[in-house]
Order: C-alpha cells, then sequence, then structure tokens
C-alpha cells in the first residue's frame, strides 16, 4: 500500500491548504477527490488508498477552514461557500491539470455541485458522483421535509449567528466558519439552490462535456432522490447517466450520505465507482 505524502496545496489567492498525495508505484492515471460540503479530507482516506492500489495517483485535501486547513480561530475565518469552489477546488482541478494520462474525479455532495460553479471541471475526463444534489427542503419526503425546513430556516442561521460559526455537533458534523454557511443557507433557501445564486450556473451545467455518473441512494438523509433528479436535470443526460439505487443493489442494508466511502464488505460501491471512471 502507497503510503499518503502531506502535500500544501497553493490556492490563487496565496492560501495554503492541507492536501495529501496517494501515489503508486506506478500511475496509470490521477484522481482528485471533490469532497462534501465542510467534509475534512480524512474521511476519504481509505477511499484513496484503494484508487491507489488499483495504480491511480489520488489528490484529497481539506477546504480552508476545514480539518487541517483551519488556521487560527474558526470565528475568524472569512472563507466563503464560493471560495471553496473558485479558489481550493480549482487549486485542485489545477493540480490535476498538469498530471499525465487520465484525469478523472470523483464528487461528493457538494464535490458534484462543482460542475454549476467552476469552469475547470471541464478538464476531467470523467466523473463520478455520489449524493451531488440540489439543497432545498421540497426535495425531501414525509417528516423529513420539517425536519430539514428546521434545519435550515432556524437552527443553522440561529446557531450561527450565536456563535460566530456554526459548530459542528447541530449535525453538520464539522465546524463550519460563518460565512461559508451563511452563503450556503441562502442556496437552501430556494428549490433553484445554487442556480439563483451564481452567475452563469445554469449555462455552465449544460456547457459541461464531461462523461458523468449521478448516482443517488433511496435511503439518503442528506441528498434525497429527487434532489439528486433536480441537479442530473441541468445537464446534457447525453452525458450525463442518472443512477437512483437502494442499498440492496450494492448489497448493503444502508449507506446513507457518508456510508458510501467507508470501507464495506465486498467493496461493491467503489468498484462501481471505478469501473465508470475507467470507462
Amino acid at each position: 500500500m502507497a503510503d499518503a505524502s502531506p502535500f500544501s496545496l497553493s490556492a490563487a489567492d496565496g492560501r495554503s491548504l492541507a492536501a495529501w498525495i496517494h501515489e503508486p508505484a506506478d500511475a496509470r492515471g490521477s484522481v482528485v477527490i471533490l469532497g462534501a460540503y465542510a467534509t475534512p479530507a480524512r474521511y476519504y482516506r481509505r477511499f484513496a488508498e484503494w484508487l491507489s492500489e488499483h495504480g491511480y495517483r489520488v489528490l484529497r485535501f481539506d477546504y480552508r477552514g476545514i480539518g487541517e486547513s483551519q488556521a487560527g480561530p474558526i470565528q475568524r475565518e472569512q472563507a466563503t461557500t464560493t471560495d471553496w469552489a473558485l479558489l481550493d477546488a480549482r487549486a485542485a482541478l489545477d493540480w490535476l491539470a498538469r498530471q499525465p494520462g487520465p484525469k478523472l474525479g470523483v464528487g461528493h455532495s457538494f464535490g458534484g455541485q462543482l460542475i454549476g460553479i467552476l469552469d475547470q471541471m471541464q478538464i476531467l475526463d470523467r466523473l463520478y458522483t455520489m449524493g451531488s444534489q440540489l439543497g432545498w427542503h421540497g426535495y425531501y419526503d414525509g417528516l423529513a421535509r420539517y425536519r430539514m425546513w428546521g434545519m435550515f430556516k432556524v437552527v443553522m442561521p440561529l446557531a450561527t449567528r450565536a456563535f460566530g460559526y456554526l459548530p459542528g455537533w447541530t449535525g453538520i458534523g464539522e465546524d463550519v466558519p460563518s460565512p461559508a454557511m451563511l452563503e450556503w443557507l441562502k442556496w437552501l433557501s430556494s428549490p433553484r439552490y445554487l442556480l439563483n445564486f451564481v452567475p452563469d450556473a445554469e449555462a455552465r451545467f449544460k456547457r459541461y462535456r464531461t462523461p458523468t455518473r449521478v448516482l443517488g441512494l433511496t435511503d439518503d438523509s442528506l441528498a434525497p432522490p429527487r434532489g439528486v433528479e433536480a441537479l442530473w436535470s441541468c445537464l446534457d443526460p447525453e452525458i450525463a447517466e442518472l443512477s437512483i439505487v437502494k442499498p440492496q443493489h450494492f448489497g448493503m442494508q444502508k449507506v446513507d450520505h457518508f456510508g458510501f466511502f467507508r470501507p464495506h464488505p465486498g467493496l461493491t460501491m467503489w468498484e462501481d465507482c471505478l469501473a465508470w471512471l475507467e470507462g
């Protein structure tokens, strides 16, 4: 197993981001892992190791203010959600552009939404997304719709303003800088999500030409099937394949939003991802 080498990823504004490269003995291509909203790179370590064992150079990184890219007290962090896309994810894609061989991407949740934000997503030869959606409480069913409305409209904004950041214990997982959270809450307020707030997002989705698999899971509590379908509908169906499946499709009883990247019996989900990336 190739060890992960710490790497300093430099964004266009000079900010240094914590990153790790998994380098196999003889790489046949490179993969960048574009993580979920405010999700630290350590969460993707085992998946990155597995891809590296299959011959791929893999980069994973922490967005500014998250994980090991946090610099100083989080109350002082000025990172926005747009910064995570236009500066941090772009730095990762710029690294990928310099690598030889196929240039591949795995987007988890926010990582797949970057298609509508970041023109550099076009450098990818193939992309696999999991749980990438247009976030809005109306895409949830039953009681979950009201629970998410309460999170988006009450709990998250009140906690963010009270603490000067959103504490991870509210359910988001990691502490999130206030500017990033307040911007994201605007997106979450609309059925069109980022399409209403990111300039040219709709056109960017439509002109995107990378073959992409958009995977959704029926038990995903944070990316319900209708939200995943809403994101897929922004793409040209000739290049984007939609797949909404039950956990049992992969021989699992439960996957949810974060289970895909945890080691699991049979590794069927990871093999599905690798098969798509290899075309």
